[in-house]
């Protein structure tokens, strides 16, 4: 996830969830009589709340709102939805010749392969991503149910190691997430 995506959702959160207080402590307040809170609701035009639907511009109120809603849910939808794909990660090699580019989703799917080719996993899968501005491999290995999670680890290290090797750069983080399958039980 994006920064200004993730900083949107944060803004959008908040702004809801204060309404929601809001509206939730001002019921709360009515149903317990305080008297604050009964001089703001008598301070209200009844009539007014009461023709408010009757009038020609309900209909193109509710409308627009309608419209907003929707075109902001549906961005926030489409923005949380899409990849944050990391795409390809400069190299710099000291020398002046040229530039040289590594796609990190190859590369996730290189370090997933050979972890693969361990006895002891049963599928490993890779994916880069960019999340809040930094790029990160992340790795999954789904590994038999009698493996020591120590050993799986240091799997994990040397394939942080071959990574590092690779890039000779630390702005691509890397994460390992583990599963085991089941045990079987005996019948």
């Amino acid at each position: 996830m994006k920064r200004t995506v993730a900083g949107l959702d944060r803004f959008v959160s908040a702004i809801l969830g204060l309404a929601l207080v809001v509206g939730g402590l001002l019921v709360i307040g009515w149903c317990a009589e305080i008297a604050f809170v009964r001089d703001l609701f008598e301070r209200a035009d009844q009539e007014w709340y009461s023709s408010a639907p009757e009038q020609d511009w309900w209909g193109w109120a509710l409308a627009a709102a309608m419209v907003g809603g929707i075109a902001l849910g549906g961005w926030l939808l489409v923005a949380n939805v899409r990849p944050n794909r990391a795409g390809e990660l400069e190299l710099t090699t000291g020398v002046a010749i040229g530039t040289a580019t590594v796609d990190t989703g190859q590369l996730a799917g290189a370090i997933a392969a050979t972890l693969s080719r361990a006895p002891e996993v049963v599928e490993a899968n890779g994916t880069a991503v960019d999340d809040r501005g930094g790029r990160t491999v992340r790795i999954t290995v789904t590994a038999k149910p009698d493996v020591p999670l120590e050993h799986l680890r240091r799997l994990a290290e040397d394939a942080r190691a071959d990574i590092a090797r690779a890039i000779e750069t630390d702005e691509l983080a890397t994460q390992f997430f583990v599963h085991y399958l089941p045990v079987d039980e005996p019948d």
